[in-house]
């Protein structure tokens, strides 16, 4: 029996041991999410972080520089954030990081209009799980703040409508990255399912547009399924499940005609959308933008509480009519108004021009899936297209070399030949120079002091590109040097970075931009690498989905303070011994005296 426990008591205390170990081990902060998930602009309100946060407090790094998170010392995992009036509607992103790492980047929103929470009982659990219960909406338009806390978890809302009213109910929360695909129920005042709201047009988010029939008190259902999909198939609930649902019966943007604006300049724009002042079918804006390196210009508007996003272009963009004729660049938008209906271009090209031709529908939100096909002038189908060769893009792309000088058509229409008021759609066509795009494999990386650490980017070619290039960095920290590679291929490949820090390097937690340029040519290429967080399964965009930097985490050494020396101790004096006296001869025995006798 002994020869049995022993093992099993050591194990036990391996156990033990080794809990304690990981208990007092430092380690990264990580974020799941926030909740609330947004803020309104101009307030403060106390947010918690999902996650793991020892030790407290971890430290907040906010892309929006108009945004603070200020750590509650006494009240772990919690901030006081404030949007200040600078700040425009929209997301930004946020990751908390110490001196062991950072967490993922996570998105958090700002927001023009009122704001609530999703109600809490007494005990601090959700009481809108059912009719009965649905939490009352007093007045609109308002954002609630709301979570999917648990399993198989339902949230109700009601709210007072009026005959003619047009209800907008729009919900974010897998743009957010959370981790679940939210439907939207509307019930009229009978409790009759009238409207089902799932996917939004560009993502998975649900957008749900109602005109009202009748007076009454209707109800707002959530739900969620988790996403990615799992086996198992029932509504889910955990506390990263974090919604923002947004509710008005106000003026509500859709899109905007044309599909682009100028990289720098103005364009002038019509504004759709629901509910808009005075009854008009549209408002005009004027677009300024100044910034020729951005790819996209974020459209706002007073009077709507949302924005669009719209790429940019170099040219002016352009209207097509019937039998358009079109010259290189060009950035042009579009109708198929009526089902079976295809649109005729004429595309003016040079013999050997190698040409990017794309059609976009789909990443604006509208229900066209395109289809793009190159004719020569007898008709002759040259090649075609119905997707970008993209898994998760459904628009059309076509890289393409024009045999010989001369007119040539382009054919656009719907995969499933329909058309009407939405089937709108951006035609770019441009010369399909060569270049090449630098990913990140990581959004953040951890250096010891004393240490390197690989950084490896992603190099993808295109258009045969094969000019030499090399890496620059800026805003390293003090005592960390980058160890570029000797030379890169000119193919697609991984680029292998190291970082090394000195040994006397200290604590730093920072973003870290590098840019990949070439080394020669009279207007040399240059691109920031980027780290994307872009799902590669269905589900579309998130409201943000690009990093310009990797984040670096230092930790420098630990200074291990000097023991001080002890004190000296006096020396003790010895006294001095007094002369001691001798001691007296012992007596000679009786017994010795005869033994002397003998002797002598």
């Amino acid at each position: 029996m002994p020869s049995r426990s022993l093992p099993i008591t050591i194990l036990v205390c391996l156990l033990i041991f080794g809990c304690l170990a990981s208990g007092l081990k430092a380690a990264a902060p990580t974020l799941d999410a926030f909740y609330p998930p947004g803020i309104r602009i101009g307030t403060t309100t106390e947010v918690t972080a999902v996650g793991k946060t020892d030790p407290w407090p971890a430290q907040v790094f906010c892309s929006n520089p108009h945004v603070t998170f200020k750590a509650d010392p006494k009240k772990k995992g919690h901030y006081s954030v404030t949007a200040s009036k600078e700040v425009k509607t929209g997301p930004c992103f946020v990751r908390l990081h110490n001196k062991d790492g950072a967490s993922k980047p996570m998105l958090f929103m700002m927001g023009k209009l009122p704001e609530i929470p999703e109600t809490l009982d007494k005990k601090g659990n959700e009481d809108n799980d059912s009719n009965a219960t649905a939490q009352a909406v007093k007045s609109l338009p308002l954002t609630i703040n709301g979570r999917l806390i648990k399993s198989e978890d339902i949230d109700i809302y009601r709210v007072t409508l009026k005959k003619g009213q047009t209800l907008i109910a729009n919900l974010d929360a897998y743009g957010l990255r959370a981790p679940m695909d939210p439907y939207l129920h509307l019930y009229d005042p009978d409790g009759t399912l009238i409207i089902l709201g799932n996917d939004n047009g560009t993502n998975i988010d649900p957008l749900m547009i109602h005109k009202v029939l009748r007076d009454g008190e209707y109800t707002i259902a959530v739900m969620a399924y988790i996403h990615p999909p799992g086996s198992d198939i029932r509504f889910t609930g955990k506390t990263s499940a974090v919604y923002r649902l947004t509710l008005t019966t106000g003026p509500w943007l859709s899109y905007a005609l044309p599909l682009a604006v100028k990289k720098a300049g103005n364009t002038s724009l019509k504004l759709f959308g629901h509910n808009l002042p005075g009854g008009k079918a549209h408002i005009p804006l004027t677009f300024s933008h100044a910034n020729p390196e951005a790819e996209n210009a974020i459209i706002r508007h007073p009077s709507f509480p949302n924005s669009l996003t719209l790429p940019t272009t170099p040219a002016a963009p352009l209207t097509l009519g019937k039998n358009s004729e079109i010259k290189l660049p060009t950035s042009a938008t579009g109708q198929l108004s009526k089902a079976g209906e295809s649109d005729p271009i004429t595309l003016l090209a040079k013999k050997g021009q190698q040409l990017d031709i794309r059609i976009s529908s789909q990443r604006f939100g509208f229900p066209l899936d395109p289809v793009l096909v190159i004719q020569n002038d007898k008709d002759k189908e040259l090649k075609r297209a119905d997707d970008t060769g993209v898994k998760t893009d459904r628009d059309a792309k076509i890289i393409w070399k024009a045999p010989a000088d001369g007119k040539y058509k382009l054919l656009v229409s719907d995969l499933f030949r329909k058309g009407g008021d939405l089937y709108h759609y951006l035609l770019s066509v441009t010369e399909a120079k060569p270049g090449f795009t630098a990913t990140f494999d990581k959004s953040a990386y951890f250096l010891e002091a004393g240490k390197t650490v690989d950084m490896k980017i992603k190099l993808v070619r295109i258009n045969g590109h094969k000019v030499p290039l090399q890496i620059e960095v800026k805003n390293l920290p003090p005592g960390v040097s980058i160890i570029p590679p000797k030379d890169i291929p000119n193919k697609n490949t991984d680029i292998t970075v190291k970082i090394k820090s000195e040994a006397s390097a200290p604590d730093a937690n920072l973003a870290l931009r590098f840019t990949l340029k070439e080394k020669t040519g009279d207007a040399p290429i240059n691109q920031t690498v980027h780290f994307s967080f872009l799902p590669t399964i269905p589900g579309g965009p998130y409201l943000l989905n690009e990093l310009d930097h990797a984040w670096l985490t230092v930790k420098g050494k630990a200074k291990t303070k000097a023991k001080a020396k002890p004190a000296a101790k006096p020396k003790a004096t010895k006294p001095v011994p007094k002369k001691a006296k001798p001691a007296p001869k012992p007596k000679a025995s009786p017994k010795n005296k005869v033994a002397k006798k003998k002797r002598s």
